[in-house]
């Protein structure tokens, strides 16, 4: 499957694309509806009740994160997967720069934090990872 239903383009936010693209492969698109923007990844994770709009929020390992430059959803232009947060610290990884897959580091009160996609695991179903 292909968000919206047809093939990715490379002028399509790469962000949302790559985490769509985790959540299909391990067989999890209706606890994260795939999406190929970050912003409407956003409204799909709000759709299911799953969304948190707080940049002060300290996330857990699996949320997703999401990014902008403004106060509202309608800035969100950002998305990664939470690694681990650690201290003041969260791991996310990501398509970020230059189109590759990477880690990356940043503080829990970072700037351009908008919000949160809270995947519903235990509906997924507990393959190793701990259910909320």
């Amino acid at each position: 499957p292909h968000p919206r239903g047809y093939k990715v383009k490379y002028e399509d936010q790469l962000c949302a694309t790559y985490v769509s693209a985790v959540f299909i492969k391990l067989g999890w698109a209706d606890i994260v509806p795939p999406e190929c923007g970050a912003m409407q990844l956003y409204r799909n994770m709000e759709a299911l009740g799953r969304a948190v709009l707080d940049k002060k929020r300290v996330p857990e390992a699996g949320d997703l994160i999401f990014f902008g430059n403004g106060s509202t959803v309608s800035r969100i232009n950002h998305v990664g997967i939470v690694v681990v947060t650690a201290g003041d610290f969260i791991q996310v990884i990501e398509v970020n720069y230059g189109d590759a897959v990477g880690y990356h580091l940043i503080q829990v009160d970072y700037h351009e934090i908008r919000g949160y996609g809270l995947p519903n695991y235990r509906k997924a179903g507990n393959c190793g990872i701990t259910p909320e």
